[in-house]
């Protein structure tokens, strides 16, 4: 709620103490009257979910609706309507989100990239755009760096107010051991192609589990993750990926 959040947020950086204070002045000016997006953005643990949960508890409060969910959840919930025996069919389920009178959807950027995903997730956010449901969307991902249709959806001047909850330099030469902030854009697991269709079968299917073990450990780092295989195989593009989703996490990420 509002009222358990820290005024200036988390960060021992004055500047960044500014900003979240201003940030939640008009969180709270939201709540008070949802219209629009409203898009925070920043690394983890900032307090941005913190916001978001505080807008949709308030609206709670008055007796408004909320439909709160995080991106993996949504997704997740989605496959399984496809479920034989599901209780909840597709359409409705999918129709609940698309037309809730205020969504708040979490950790959007922290999703698979897969194809299916991307559809519907740009299904959901082009109608709410559209119908310029309130909607309050927040991600790790910085917004620069989103693709193309949903950096314009999120940045549109007429529906959407466009917070960055917390600033944190993402990486130096210092602390990436000199990889290059272009060369971790340029390798993240939106990118990686798992189904290389040039391969067997086999390791088809050996490539993608690869590939989603490496976005759980990219998600919660613990302990070794060890790649090994041929030349091009892909395991430094995972290697690479793994770290920049910890960097724009805000985490800190060494790469030599």
């Amino acid at each position: 709620t509002f009222d358990n959040l820290l005024p200036q947020g988390r960060s021992g950086d004055p500047a960044n103490q500014e900003r979240f204070s201003r940030v939640n002045e008009v969180a709270r000016a939201f709540a008070a009257e949802p219209k629009g997006w409203f898009v925070l953005s920043g690394p983890s643990g900032c307090g941005k979910t913190h916001l978001a949960a505080a807008i949709a508890n308030e609206c709670l409060g008055r007796g408004s609706p909320v439909f709160y969910i995080t991106t993996p959840d949504l997704l997740d919930h989605l496959r399984s309507t496809y479920s034989p025996g599901n209780e909840m069919p597709y359409d409705d389920f999918f129709n609940q989100v698309r037309n809730a009178p205020l969504l708040v959807l979490d950790d959007l950027g922290a999703q698979t990239g897969t194809p299916w995903a991307k559809e519907k997730l740009d299904q959901l956010l082009t109608h709410r755009f559209n119908s310029e449901l309130p909607t309050v969307v927040v991600t790790i991902v910085p917004i620069e760096q989103l693709d193309g249709r949903l950096h314009t959806r999120l940045t549109d001047p007429k529906l959407c107010q466009v917070y960055a909850v917390e600033e944190k330099q993402l990486s130096s030469p210092g602390d990436t051991g000199g990889l290059e902030l272009k060369l971790l854009k340029g390798m993240n697991f939106d990118n990686f192609d798992y189904k290389r269709v040039n391969l067997p079968p086999e390791q088809r299917e050996n490539l993608e589990q690869v590939f989603r073990e490496a976005l759980s450990f990219a998600q919660s780092p613990e302990g070794w993750l060890v790649l090994v295989g041929v030349t091009g195989c892909g395991k430094t593009h995972l290697a690479a990926a793994i770290a920049n989703y910890c960097l724009q996490a805000g985490k800190p990420a060494l790469f030599i």
